[in-house]
């Protein structure tokens, strides 16, 4: 099964987020961040269901900050 990856920027505080194109995306109620750092479990949220990943652009690197995804999947893949 092929889940939905949306690649989004943060915006001036982490409850806002924009597409690439600039349109600006309301993040769904059930949803819930998880920061980057911990690469099994964010393999495992993407696994389970659509994310939308938040990147940020230095110069010529492009830097993970974490992703957005309902948050009874981030729950089951922490335990």
């Amino acid at each position: 099964m092929t889940f939905s990856h949306r690649m989004v920027r943060q915006g001036r505080t982490a409850e806002i987020l924009y597409l690439e194109s600039g349109e600006m995306l309301a993040i769904p109620g059930n949803w819930d961040s998880l920061k980057a750092g911990d690469a099994a479990v964010t393999r495992s949220v993407k696994g389970k269901g659509t994310t939308w990943v938040v990147q940020e652009r230095r110069g010529r690197r492009v830097i993970s900050k974490g992703i957005w995804a309902d948050s009874r999947h981030i729950d089951e893949s922490k335990t």
